[in-house]
């Protein structure tokens, strides 16, 4: 049961990031060149924070 939660996290986790990265891209399409750098800062703050969680998680179901 742990190891399968513990999958189910993980893929929650991952679907998240990727989500977050596809929108944070979708975004900074749509807009002009002036605003793709603060876009670039979210997205990598997006990812830097979905990293922490995965690793969190995995650090858990240990």
């Amino acid at each position: 049961m742990q190891k399968r939660f513990g999958k189910i996290a993980a893929g929650m986790g991952l679907g998240m990031a990727i989500g977050g990265i596809g929108g944070a891209v979708g975004g900074s399409m749509m807009h002009s060149g002036s605003a793709l750098k603060p876009m670039k800062k979210k997205a990598s703050k997006a990812l830097q924070n979905a990293e922490d969680i995965l690793d969190s998680l995995r650090i858990m179901l240990k």
